[in-house]
C-alpha cells in the first residue's frame, strides 16, 4: 500500500526522502525485528512501486498516447448512467481502432443500450480526462481504469446481444424500486433511501447531499462496509435460525453479497467490505482467528492487484481509512475502557466514533473541500436511525414491495434529514479547506504516525493528536484573518467564461460576467472551500432568468442579501467596483484591476484580465488571458485568485 501510495502521489525526490524517513522510523519501531522482517518490508514496498510503474508503462501510457487523435472504437457496455434531457453516459470495454484493448467513456444521446450490448463509434476523437476546479475527472476515471473519452463525430452503431441478463435484470429492478421509493416517500426521503440501499448518489438532491456530508453522515449514501455488514449480518441471523450448516450458509451469504455489490454497480468500498467479510466468515469455517488489520491488508492487495489506480479513488481511501479507524485504531485506543454502565457504554461509543473521525477527517477535507466537526455525535445519533430505515428498504426490495413496510422508513429518515439540514446551516459545525489547509492537515497526520512508530504509547499519541488539532485550528484562524484583511478578486469558470467573486473584510460580491450555465457550481465550490456563508450582492449580467434560478438552487446554504439584475452597476465601500459596457473595473487604493471582454482591447494602468475569444488581429501588450493566446505566459488561465495589496503589488494564486 505504501509503495503504491508514494509511487502515485509523489515525485521522485520527495518519494526518496519519505522512503528514507519511513524506513528509519520502521527500524526505530521494530526493535525486535530480524533481517528477514526488513527484507519482507523492503521487497513489498519495492513491489508496490514497481507494479504501479509497470502498470502505467504497459497499460496507461499505451492508451493515453491516443489523446487528441481520431479513430474508431467498439466495445461492450459495462456501465450506464442516465442524465436529464435524454442523455446517457456509456462505459465501453473494447478496442481502439480494432487493435488496442481499452475502456472508454461515451457521452451521447440515450440510444437505449443495455449492459452487454456492443456500441461502435466509427469516427471519434479520443480525449484524456482532466482534473478541473469543480471535479477531478482524471483521478475519478483513472480509479475506474477508464483513461479516454470519445467525442463522437457521427452516428453510434448499436448491436443487441441480449447478454448480461442478470445485470440487466438487477439494473431494471433497481430503477423500478428507485421510482417506488420516490413516489411513496417523496423526493428527499425517497432519494435518501435510494442512496442508502443502492448507493445511487445521483438520486439525492445536491443540497441534501451537502447537508449530510456537513453533518458527518454522508458515507451513508455509498454502499460501503456499513451497508454490506448490516445486511449480511441480518441474512446470516436468518440462516442460523434455519439450522443450515456453516458451509452452506457461507455459500448463500456470498451469493447475497455478490448480488448486492452488482446491484450497487460494484463500488470499491462494497468490494472491500465483501472481501473482509469473506475472511471473517471463512475463519469460522476453518476454525481460524480473524484479524481486522490482516483482512484489511489482504483486501487492499486483492483490489490493487486488479487495478493499482484504485489508490486514486476517494471511495477507496475513505473506506480503508474509516475501516482502519473503527476496526484497528479504535480497539487500540479503547483497550482498557470499561463498558459496565450506560454512561461508560456511551463514552466507549463516542471514543470509537472519534477514532474513526480522526482518520476520515483529513481525507474528507482533501476530497470534499470541507469536513464535519460533529461527525462523532451525529454518527451516534443518526446512523442507528439510518440503519433501521435501510433494513426496512432492503426487506422491501427483497420481497418485491409486496409488504407496504416502506412507509415505516419515513419515520426514521425524516428526523435525520431535518437534523442534517439544521446543522448544515450552522458554520460552527463544519470547517472548510481554504488555501492549503488539507495539506497541512495531512502533514500533521504524518507527524502523528511518526510519533506512534517511535514511541508506540497511547497517552503520547493522544496528546500529539490533540496538539495537532490545536495547531491546525490556529493555522485555519490565521489563514482566515489573512484572507479577511486582503482584497481578493477570484476569477472562476471554464475556457473563456468568467464569474468574478470580490471579497474584502466582511463583504463578498459575485459578478457573473458571461452567464455560463455552470457558473453557479464554480461559485458554490469557491464559497464552500473558503467558508463563506453569505453574499452581499449577486450580480447577474447575462441569461438572467435561468442564472437566477440556478444560483438560488446551488447557494441554498448561503445567505444572499441582494440580487442585482442589470447590465451596469456600481459598488462603493472599502473598494470601488464598476461594471459598464461589459468591463468590470475594481479600484482599491488607486490600484486598478480591469476585467475585459477580449474584443475590447486594453486601456489600464493596472492589471488586465481578458475573457472571451481574443480576436486574431488584437495584440494586447500584457495581461491575463482566459483564452489560449500565443506568446503570453499568463494565457489559458482559469480559476485563480488575485490578492491586491495597497502598495500596488498583485499576487496571483492558481486554485
Amino acid at each position: 500500500m505504501s509503495g503504491l501510495f508514494f509511487a502515485s502521489f509523489f515525485n521522485r525526490n520527495i518519494f526518496l526522502f519519505i522512503s528514507f524517513a519511513a524506513i528509519t522510523l520502521l527500524i526505530l519501531r521494530l526493535k525486535n525485528a530480524v533481517l528477514r522482517d526488513f527484507a519482507v518490508i523492503s521487497v513489498s514496498f519495492a513491489v508496490g512501486v514497481g507494479y504501479f510503474n509497470l502498470y502505467t508503462s504497459l497499460t496507461y501510457d499505451k492508451i493515453i498516447s491516443f489523446n487528441g487523435t481520431t479513430g474508431s472504437f467498439s466495445g461492450e457496455v459495462t456501465d450506464i448512467k442516465y442524465y436529464n434531457g435524454g442523455f446517457a453516459s456509456y462505459t465501453l470495454k473494447g478496442k481502439i481502432n480494432n487493435d488496442i484493448s481499452a475502456k472508454a467513456n461515451l457521452y451521447t444521446n440515450d440510444i437505449g443500450a443495455k449492459y452487454g450490448d456492443i456500441l461502435t463509434v466509427p469516427e471519434c476523437e479520443f480525449s484524456a480526462f482532466e482534473n478541473t476546479y469543480i471535479f477531478n475527472s482524471e483521478d475519478y476515471y483513472k480509479s475506474e481504469n477508464i483513461f479516454l473519452s470519445l467525442n463522437n463525430k457521427g452516428n453510434v452503431e448499436l448491436q443487441r446481444r441480449n447478454s448480461r441478463k442478470l445485470k440487466n435484470f438487477l439494473a431494471e429492478y433497481r430503477e423500478n424500486m428507485t421510482d417506488k421509493f420516490k413516489i411513496i416517500l417523496g423526493e428527499d426521503c425517497g432519494g435518501f433511501m435510494v442512496g442508502m440501499v443502492f448507493g445511487e448518489k445521483q438520486a439525492v438532491d445536491g443540497n441534501l447531499k451537502t447537508a449530510l456530508y456537513r453533518s458527518g453522515i454522508g458515507h451513508i449514501l455509498s454502499v460501503s462496509g456499513l451497508h454490506v455488514s448490516v445486511i449480511t449480518a441480518f441474512i446470516m441471523l436468518i440462516l442460523r435460525r434455519t439450522g443450515l450448516n456453516r458451509f452452506l450458509s457461507f455459500i448463500i451469504i456470498n451469493i447475497f453479497m455478490t448480488l448486492l455489490v452488482i446491484t450497487a454497480n460494484s463500488p470499491v468500498s462494497a468490494v472491500r467490505a465483501m472481501i473482509m467479510l469473506d475472511f471473517m466468515y471463512s475463519a469460522r469455517i476453518f476454525y481460524r482467528q480473524n484479524d481486522t488489520f490482516n483482512s484489511l491488508a489482504w483486501a487492499a492487495i486483492i483490489i490493487c492487484t486488479f487495478n493499482p489506480y484504485s489508490i486514486y479513488s476517494s471511495g477507496f481511501m475513505l473506506s480503508f481509512a474509516g475501516t482502519f479507524g473503527i476496526g484497528v485504531f479504535a480497539p487500540y485506543m479503547t483497550k482498557n475502557m470499561k463498558t459496565d454502565t450506560a454512561f461508560r457504554k456511551l463514552k466507549f461509543s463516542f471514543v470509537t466514533a472519534l477514532c474513526t473521525s480522526v482518520f476520515v477527517f483529513p481525507l474528507s477535507m482533501y476530497y470534499f473541500d470541507e469536513t464535519s466537526l460533529i461527525s462523532p455525535i451525529s454518527n451516534i445519533v443518526s446512523v442507528p436511525l439510518c440503519t433501521v430505515s435501510m433494513l426496512i428498504g432492503v426487506i422491501y426490495v427483497l420481497t418485491g414491495g409486496i409488504f407496504p413496510i416502506i412507509y415505516g422508513a419515513y419515520i426514521f429518515i425524516k428526523p435525520v434529514i431535518y437534523i442534517s439540514k439544521k446543522t448544515a446551516d450552522m458554520s460552527i459545525f463544519h470547517i472548510s479547506k481554504g488555501g492549503y489547509s488539507a495539506y497541512v492537515l495531512l502533514s500533521l497526520c504524518a507527524v502523528c504516525m511518526a510519533v506512534y512508530m517511535i514511541f508506540g504509547r497511547r497517552k503520547i499519541l493522544t496528546a500529539v493528536i490533540a496538539v495537532s488539532f490545536a495547531v491546525f485550528s490556529v493555522y485555519s484562524t490565521v489563514c482566515s484573518l489573512y484572507r479577511h484583511n486582503n482584497l481578493i478578486i477570484s476569477v472562476l469558470g471554464k475556457g473563456t467564461d468568467a464569474t468574478v467573486i470580490i471579497s474584502f473584510k466582511n463583504s463578498t460580491n459575485i459578478i457573473d460576467l458571461s452567464g455560463y450555465y455552470r457558473s453557479p457550481e464554480y461559485a458554490a465550490k469557491y464559497l464552500d472551500t473558503n467558508g463563506i456563508d453569505s453574499v452581499d450582492n449577486l450580480i447577474l449580467t447575462k441569461n438572467i432568468n435561468s442564472q437566477y434560478s440556478a444560483y438560488l438552487s446551488e447557494l441554498e446554504y448561503h445567505k444572499i442579501k441582494n440580487f442585482v439584475r442589470t447590465e451596469n452597476f456600481s459598488l462603493d465601500g472599502n473598494f470601488k467596483a464598476d461594471f459598464e459596457n461589459g468591463i468590470l473595473t475594481v479600484d482599491f487604493d488607486n490600484n486598478k484591476i480591469k476585467i475585459y471582454p477580449a474584443k475590447s482591447g486594453t486601456n489600464s494602468n493596472g492589471l488586465d484580465v481578458f475573457y472571451g475569444n481574443i480576436p486574431k488581429n488584437s495584440k494586447p501588450d500584457s495581461g491575463i488571458f482566459l483564452d489560449e493566446y500565443e506568446n503570453y505566459q499568463l494565457s489559458g488561465m482559469n480559476n485563480f485568485e488575485i490578492f491586491v495589496y495597497s502598495d500596488g503589488v498583485y499576487r496571483i494564486r492558481r486554485l
